[in-house]
C-alpha cells in the first residue's frame, strides 16, 4: 500500500515535494520519486490534505516533503537487523537527515506480508520494536504512525478468486491486526488507520487501491496525523 502501486495517477499541489536522495527535491506527483512501483500511492492525496494543517509544532503546515522508501511485498522480518532492508533503512534516513530533511513523522505500513499466520502477534510486535530501535539510532526521534493492515487478495487472469478466500469471516483479518495495535503506546508510536475497512470495491486488483480506494486511504490516514 505505501508503494506506487495502486491505480489513479495524482499530482499535488503547491509547496509539495518529493525526496528521492542525493539532495535535490521534486514536484510530488505520482508515482512518487524515490520510491518503487510505477502507478500511485496515497502520499499525493495526503499532502494535499496535510497543507494548512496544525503541525505536531502547533504552527500551521505550508510545506511537505514526502521521502518515500517502500518496498513491496517485504515481510516485517526483511527490516529488522540482519534483515534484507534494515541496512537500507538506516542508510537513507541519515542520508535525509543530512539533507537537512529530518523526519517530522514517520510512517509504517506493512502487514499483508504476513497475515498468513507466518508469526505470532507477539513476534511481529517484537520485530516491529527492533525495527524501531533502529530509526532511533540515526536520530530520527519522530513520532512512527502504524497502519492496520492485513488484507491483500490479489487477483489476476491467472489467479482467480478461490472460495477459501471468499469466505473467509473478519475475524481471520483480526487476529492479524493485533501485533499492528499492541505496538502502539500514544507517543513515540502512535496509530495510523485500519486499512482493512477499504472494501474490495475499492480496491484495483483485490489489494492494491483504486481511485476511490486512494481518496479513501489519503483520508483516513490525513484523520490519523490529526488525531493528536
Amino acid at each position: 500500500m505505501a508503494g506506487n502501486y495502486s491505480e489513479g495517477r495524482y499530482t499535488a499541489g503547491p509547496d509539495t515535494y518529493a525526496y528521492a536522495g542525493g539532495g535535490p527535491c521534486y514536484p510530488l506527483s505520482d508515482p512518487v520519486a524515490g520510491g518503487y512501483g510505477e502507478d500511485a500511492g496515497p502520499w499525493t492525496r495526503l499532502a494535499d490534505l496535510m497543507m494548512n494543517q496544525v503541525g505536531l509544532d502547533s504552527s500551521s503546515i505550508n510545506r511537505i516533503v514526502v521521502v518515500e522508501r517502500a518496498i513491496a511485498s517485504s515481510s516485517i522480518t526483511d527490516w529488522i537487523p540482519g534483515g534484507a532492508y534494515n541496512g537500507y533503512l538506516v542508510a537513507q534516513i541519515k542520508e535525509a537527515i543530512a539533507n537537512g530533511l529530518t523526519p517530522t513523522r514517520i510512517i509504517f505500513s506493512q502487514g499483508e506480508a504476513n497475515a498468513d499466520g507466518d508469526m505470532t502477534t507477539q513476534q511481529w510486535a517484537n520485530n516491529f520494536n527492533a525495527i524501531l530501535a533502529s530509526i532511533r539510532s540515526t536520530g530520527a526521534a519522530a513520532p512512527v504512525y502504524v497502519s492496520q493492515e492485513t488484507i491483500c487478495n490479489y487477483r489476476t487472469s491467472d489467479n482467480p478468486s478461490p472460495a477459501e478466500i471468499v469466505t473467509r469471516t473478519p475475524d481471520y483479518y483480526v487476529m492479524h491486526e493485533l501485533g499492528q495495535i499492541a505496538i502502539v503506546n500514544g507517543t513515540s508510536v502512535r496509530a495510523g488507520p485500519n486499512l482493512d475497512q477499504i472494501g474490495a470495491q475499492m480496491r484495483a486488483d483485490g489489494c492494491h487501491m483504486g481511485y476511490a480506494g486512494l481518496a479513501m486511504e489519503a483520508n483516513l490516514w490525513m484523520d490519523a496525523l490529526t488525531a493528536h
